[in-house]
């Protein structure tokens, strides 16, 4: 009797088993990275949006920029829409071509409201940032007191 098959079906078979088990352990290695993760943020949005709120109710449009006085969770109401921003302290928020944009401090602190070359649109949670004539911040969520 022949038995050079069962031998490679044997090999074959325990690389098979081998290789799904590496596969099975990748798999589980990422999906409790991803509840690691999920954890995570959920914790800082907790602990953010639990301690401090401040009240803005600051109008911005073409005319007028405002500079972040928290670092923190800005909401922002556009369009009659209730958007969020996470952004440093020290910001410059301004409408520039139909979008609200940011702009950071340069390396000495300096913030300059009339420079128009360093601004960056700023993307929004729950709003599109398009066709922007006016927005409030109606308050910030900080851990600092």
């Amino acid at each position: 009797m022949n038995n050079k098959g069962f031998a490679i079906s044997g090999i074959l078979y325990g690389i098979l088993l081998l290789f799904i088990m590496i596969l099975l352990s990748l798999l589980y290695a990422l999906v409790t990275r991803l509840d690691r993760l999920t954890t995570l943020v959920e914790e800082v949005n907790q602990s953010v949006e639990n301690t401090n709120s401040k009240d803005i109710n600051q109008t911005i449009d073409t005319s007028n920029y405002y500079i972040t006085e928290y670092r923190g969770k800005y909401e922002i109401t556009l369009n009659g829409n209730t958007c969020y921003a996470y952004l440093p302290k020290d910001t410059l928020l301004k409408i520039n071509g139909s979008q609200i944009n940011y702009s950071l401090p340069d390396e000495e602190g300096n913030i300059d409201p009339t420079n128009d070359e360093n601004l960056n649109s700023l993307s929004l949670i729950n709003c599109t940032n398009n066709s922007v004539n006016t927005f409030n911040i109606a308050k910030v969520y900080t851990s600092i007191s």
